[in-house]
């Protein structure tokens, strides 16, 4: 007969049951844990009846109880243990979070403490529940997808906190920032550290302020620019020019005469050549 028990707030933040859940999705193990508690008798004590207790905890969701069991068995939440050739359950912290009270604390206990003394008739169920060592690379797997989970988590907070450092600082807002920031994530490692990407910004800055008249490319849409990696292929074309290319009409270092930059030599200009002939 299932019986009243008490439920504490702190239940509810329990981060090993919790941890269970997230481990084992449908398989219900804090609920269930809750659920036996009603199952016990006033020492932590049920009986290991798979089938019989679903019908009491939670009977209408498809999953296994079995499983669940074994689950919580795993964790230390219960232990199994076998008397007379039947099964029961013991919940190791039942008296430290249950008060009984009334005809219960009077009564005896409903079912039989496993005792290790009388040899044979009384014996813990050793070994962990079927499947359960199947079940360790699996769990030592899933910790190990829990760990990349959450540095893919970091990389991507990083990579999110420099994209909007590098969006602030690049002068044309066009196009998608999703797209450009899906670009970004793409490069992960194969990117330079921000500083070189902001660096190469200021430089086509100034390559573009600095042109007097020479052509020089329209900015790109950000997506574009960081897919086409334009802090490589535009910051060499900087750097040829100088950031602050020549003028179109110069002066002759030679002879001091206005000339454009083709007609200059090796040696002044073609006006200075001209001279020379004469």
């Amino acid at each position: 007969m299932a019986r009243i028990r008490t439920v504490k707030p702190e239940f509810f933040r329990h981060e090993g049951l919790q941890d269970l859940e997230i481990e084992n999705p449908g398989k219900y193990p804090m609920l269930v844990f809750e659920g036996l508690w009603v199952l016990c008798d006033k020492t932590g004590r049920f009986e290991w009846r798979p089938r019989q207790i679903k019908l009491d905890i939670l009977p209408f969701l498809p999953f296994d109880m079995e499983d669940t069991l074994c689950v919580l068995e795993t964790a230390g939440f219960v232990e199994k243990y076998e008397v007379n050739g039947k099964y029961y359950g013991f919940i190791p912290s039942f008296k430290t979070h249950q008060v009984i009270s009334g005809k219960e604390l009077q009564s005896p206990a409903r079912y039989p403490e496993a005792q290790e003394k009388q040899s044979g008739s009384v014996r813990e169920v050793s070994g962990k529940c079927p499947g359960s060592e199947r079940d360790e690379p699996e769990s030592q797997e899933k910790e190990r997808e829990r760990e990349r989970e959450k540095e893919k988590e970091k990389e991507n907070k990083t990579a999110l906190s420099e994209f909007e450092i590098f969006w602030k600082a690049y002068p044309k807002k066009t196009g998608s920032k999703k797209a450009a920031f899906d670009n970004w994530k793409k490069l992960n490692g194969d990117k330079p550290n921000i500083e070189t990407i902001l660096t190469a910004i200021k430089t086509q800055r100034l390559w573009r302020e600095n042109a007097a008249g020479e052509f020089r490319p329209e900015w790109k849409d950000p997506e574009r620019w960081i897919k086409g990696r334009m802090w490589e292929v535009e910051i060499s074309e900087g750097q040829s020019s100088k950031t602050s290319p020549p003028p179109l009409i110069v002066s002759c270092p030679s002879c001091g005469g206005r000339v454009t930059r083709s007609d200059l030599t090796e040696t002044g200009c073609v006006n200075c050549r001209d001279r020379v002939a004469l």
